[in-house]
């Protein structure tokens, strides 16, 4: 009987030797290099700087004391994982889908400059607007790269569908309907009045 525990495996991309952080996610260990985190991560820094329990091992120093990751599955960990273990450096070739995971991860976290290169590749993409809108809103994205993208949709000929009405959101829709509304009617003709 294993009383609920399944085998926990080494990953085979990110058990790195030399690794100093060790993480366990869906029965996976991951050792990796704690640098990127404490670097990184605001949220994460902290956790990493607690001390020990007397007579223990500091959490995530070794694969029995593993910090247990509950809210990452193991391709996402990779995913977030290949940003800083990427073997072709400044070269981020990834789809729409693994950069929105890299950004939940890196928001989740507070690994701002992660989530910073995740826009900047998102924005490379051609992507539909609302899509990209729903990401960005779902992930605190800063608003100076919303608005662009605000000022796109509301720019648009087509009016918003019901299916991109509700992905937006009540308050996004009516925020963009409002815009669009000023915005043809400071494009129409005047009125005659002189």
């Amino acid at each position: 009987d294993d009383h609920g525990l399944k085998a926990v495996k080494q990953n085979t991309k990110y058990y790195l030797r030399g690794g100093d952080l060790h993480l366990l996610a869906d029965g996976e260990l991951f050792r990796i290099h704690r640098y990127f985190f404490e670097r990184e991560s605001h949220k994460l820094r902290g956790k990493l700087a607690q001390p020990a329990a007397p007579g223990g091992k500091p959490e995530g120093t070794s694969d029995s004391n593993a910090i247990i990751l509950s809210n990452v599955s193991v391709s996402d960990l990779e995913k977030f994982l290949w940003v800083f273990y990427n073997p072709r450096y400044s070269l981020y070739d990834a789809t729409f889908e693994e950069w929105a995971v890299i950004l939940r991860i890196a928001d989740l976290w507070g690994f701002p400059e992660v989530k910073a290169l995740c826009v900047r590749q998102l924005e490379n993409l051609d992507v539909d607007i609302v899509d990209r809108l729903v990401l960005y809103q779902r992930f605190k994205v800063a608003e100076e790269v919303l608005t662009p993208r605000y000022v796109e949709l509301c720019s648009r000929d087509e009016l918003l569908t019901e299916a991109e009405a509700t992905s937006l959101g009540i308050s996004t829709t009516v925020m963009i309907c409002s815009l669009r509304e000023r915005l043809r009617s400071s494009a129409s003709p005047s009125d005659g009045s002189k």
